[in-house]
């Protein structure tokens, strides 16, 4: 598998699923694979969903197919399934490992800055595009790999998701829904904190 993000015609086919893996790929999905394959989880899917499938269910590729980036993170007590995109995914109990998913490749942005991004998500029901700024990736509490708590830092969330650097930048929140648990981990210079159950989360599409 090619590593490095580079143009579609020069990536890898995606593998049906990320079992085995302990590493991030840059891979490409086709239509067909975008349409089959049965997806667990919502944004923290476990390793042997779907890749292509659940990357349409996160919003980083759209139904045609496309490049995207799979992200290994630890497993999850709980996977709780969800509806978006047109693609369903299911609940499921203890798995060993998960995975992320981002584009593989940045979309061009909209003419005009977005405003500010709130300092968490709480109370917010709809997805948000905002934007984070460096003075705000300060010592702020997250909670979560992939999935978010509501009452964690979005700015900071989105750093350890891989999303944005640490100066800052664009990023797109959706709201899901609130798991049993949550998994702390390291990822970009950002740690964050395991947490029990929680009544809503967020995630990040690009």
């Amino acid at each position: 598998m090619l590593l490095g993000i580079g143009t579609a015609a020069a990536q890898d086919a995606c593998p049906a699923d990320f079992q085995g893996q302990g590493a991030p790929v840059t891979c490409l999905c086709s239509a067909q694979q975008a349409g089959v394959g049965t997806v667990w989880g919502t944004g923290l899917y476990t390793t042997d969903s779907g890749i292509c499938r659940a990357a349409v269910h996160a919003g980083v590729m759209r139904p045609e197919g496309g490049g995207i980036t799979v992200t290994p993170a630890p497993g999850m007590p709980a996977y709780i399934g969800s509806t978006a995109n047109g693609v369903e995914s299911a609940n499921y109990g203890p798995w060993s490992n998960s995975f992320t998913l981002a584009a593989g490749a940045s979309k061009p942005t909209k003419a005009g800055a977005p405003a500010a991004c709130p300092m968490n998500f709480e109370r917010q029901a709809a997805a948000l595009t905002c934007s984070c700024a460096a003075s705000e990736m300060g010592a702020v509490p997250v909670w979560g790999t992939g999935v978010y708590t509501t009452d964690s830092s979005v700015c900071r969330a989105a750093v350890h998701a891989g999303i944005i650097p640490p100066a800052g930048g664009t990023v797109n929140v959706v709201p899901a829904p609130g798991l049993p648990s949550y998994q702390g981990s390291v990822a970009n210079g950002v740690q964050t904190s395991p947490y029990g159950p929680w009544t809503a989360s967020f995630t990040f599409r690009q």
